[in-house]
């Protein structure tokens, strides 16, 4: 047999070397395909709000859609985060829409949570008129305005005591008399029974379908980086689906890593039920109402369109194609 002369075989070990990798590339799984892209986001471990990122990253949601999700735990000023760079999104719509309804320039992209912020004290506060002349902690401006509109007065009539404590401290603030009441979000309802004080309002109640967790960028990345965005909105629909379908998991889940007890976990399987919107979106209505109110809060009396804070232009196109 003749062999090839060297030549020619140099040009077949040439031409397999540029045919293998495009050989890979139509055998590998389609998540192979993609080179994976490092993306950061603020989210707290310890709220039901915000388990998306944690719940995603663990069932391995977001690397299938070729992002390699880094998560920073509980920021104390996520927006200063955003704005810096050191993130390239966040979860924390009560502050990222009220930096954007002051000018800056942020936007939400989807909504994840709907307001289940809710007020808990001690049983000798058994309405929103007995706040009156309270000490209330963390004064949230959706908060302030739920206040107003039922006669109490937030500047004057309430004190508002700042903590950047997890609600287990913050519930021995009231416990210990240090506060009359704190404000907080799921699954501090059940953790309130336990130590016997109760719900007294929830401000979905007032405001029904705002939006108080998100997937929040700047509008440079939008306008840079746009599949970027719609990768990481893509991946977060696909596992808000994942939440809402897996109950019994979700409750493992917040026992294991949140390390709530079984009641506060089965409580934050029904908030995710009730409070995670399916497609992302939040109605004119109730963005109008949000607005409105985090205006009040700030004394803002700008003329303000709701394209300043919130962006669900990508989130359109992606649920075109999902249909």
């Amino acid at each position: 047999m003749k062999l090839p002369s060297a030549s020619t075989f140099l040009k077949r070990i040439l031409a397999l070397a540029i045919a293998l990798p495009a050989l890979f590339i139509l055998i590998a799984p389609a998540g192979a395909q993609a080179q994976r892209e490092t993306i950061s986001v603020a989210a707290n471990r310890t709220s039901v709000n915000h388990i998306w990122a944690y719940w995603g990253k663990e069932k391995g949601i977001f690397e299938k859609y070729g992002i390699d999700l880094q998560i920073i735990d509980n920021v104390a000023d996520p927006v200063a985060a955003l704005v810096s760079g050191q993130v390239q999104f966040i979860t924390h719509g009560v502050q990222l829409q009220q930096a954007a309804t002051r000018g800056l320039p942020l936007k939400a992209v989807m909504v994840t949570a709907n307001d289940n912020l809710g007020v808990y004290a001690g049983p000798a506060i058994k309405s929103i008129q007995d706040l009156r002349g309270k000490r209330i902690i963390a004064p949230y401006d959706s908060l302030k305005d739920v206040l107003r509109r039922n006669g109490v007065d937030p500047d004057r009539e309430v004190t508002w005591v700042v903590s950047r404590g997890a609600p287990m401290v913050n519930l021995e603030l009231v416990k210990r008399g240090e506060a009359d009441a704190f404000a907080s979000f799921p699954a501090s309802r059940s953790l309130s029974e336990e130590l016997g004080l109760h719900e007294v309002l929830r401000i979905g109640q007032f405001i029904p379908g705002g939006p108080v967790a998100i997937v929040g960028t700047t509008d440079k990345i939008i306008a840079e980086r746009s599949q970027t965005v719609t990768r990481m909105i893509r991946a977060t629909l696909e596992t808000l689906a994942s939440l809402r379908s897996n109950r019994d998991g979700v409750i493992e889940y917040t026992m294991r890593v949140m390390k709530y007890n079984r009641g506060s976990a089965e409580e934050a399987y029904a908030t995710i039920a009730r409070d995670m919107p399916q497609d992302g979106l939040s109605s004119d209505e109730a963005l109008k109402i949000t607005l409105e109110s985090t205006k009040k809060g700030q004394g803002n009396t700008d003329n303000i369109p709701l394209s300043q804070v919130w962006n669900f232009t990508l989130l359109r196109e992606v649920l075109k194609t999902r249909k």
